[in-house]
């Protein structure tokens, strides 16, 4: 399925997409610290098991998250290109939006947000 969008309104989307993978990182960073806390309150077997699959999945998020952010700001220079090539009328026109893009984040969106969900629950058990 194409979908024309306003470059403008592709530009405001590779910002906002931008800003939630920063906000993301940081969370991440965060989580990692009181997954630590939660090692040296409680060892025992369940809870380190446990612990590393978060740690892992924390790696797995990571490392999409960098890839989104490279693929994001290729398509934002993609952007500047057009407008650059082609000035007149940018603020009126339309383009393709790269649609396996808005999936990819979507599909991040979607599983950070059952990470968090899975994070903060094992972190009520165990804390």
């Amino acid at each position: 399925m194409t979908t024309l969008t306003y470059l403008y309104e592709l530009h405001n989307s590779y910002k906002s997409w931008l800003n939630e993978l920063a906000l993301a990182d940081d969370e991440i960073t965060i989580f990692k610290v009181n997954l630590e806390k939660v090692l040296t309150a409680n060892n025992k077997q369940e809870i380190t098991s446990k612990v590393e699959q978060f740690q892992n999945q924390f790696i797995t998020h990571l490392n999409e998250l960098q890839l989104l952010r490279h693929d994001i700001k290729g398509a934002e220079k993609n952007l500047e290109k057009n407008i650059s090539d082609n000035p007149v009328a940018a603020d009126h026109r339309k383009i393709e939006a790269d649609q396996e893009l808005i999936e990819r984040v979507q599909q991040f969106q979607k599983m950070f947000l059952e990470l968090k969900h899975n994070y903060n629950a094992f972190l009520s058990k165990t804390l």
